[in-house]
């Protein structure tokens, strides 16, 4: 049974209806294959971060230099699209582990829906009779 709030324009009080709840279908969340998904996108993710580390170091280069007064100069040269690459692919691999934590979650648990209770009073509680004022 559902509870139902029923205010009449005539009444200012409202009244309860009791109505038949449709039969409830299977949880459209809880799927047990999301786990393989969540597998999936966390190996994909790793993969990223490979790729990430792989893209940083290419993105910075020491050039060593000899000096006319007998020394050796070393130049670092950073290659901007490659570590903006990496921050891309780091950024990536972020959303794909929290992706696959939420597809862990819904494949382990269900979100249970709580029964109202008889006595517990409608929302909101502060409605009142208003005749009264």
């Amino acid at each position: 049974m559902v509870w139902v709030n029923v205010k009449s324009s005539s009444d200012s009080r409202i009244r309860g209806i009791t109505v038949d709840a449709p039969a409830e279908a299977p949880s459209a969340l809880h799927r047990p294959w999301r786990a393989a998904v969540a597998l999936g996108e966390l190996v994909l993710a790793g993969v990223v971060v490979w790729f990430a580390f792989r893209l940083w170091s290419g993105g910075i280069t020491d050039i060593t230099l000899p000096r006319s007064s007998g020394g050796e100069v070393t130049l670092t040269r950073y290659r901007g699209d490659l570590i903006a690459g990496a921050i891309g692919l780091g950024a990536l691999a972020s959303l794909l582990m929290l992706d696959a934590v939420r597809q862990l979650l819904l494949a382990i648990r269900v979100r249970r829906s709580r029964k109202r209770d008889a006595a517990r009073q409608p929302w909101p509680p502060f409605d009142e009779d208003t005749d009264a004022l």
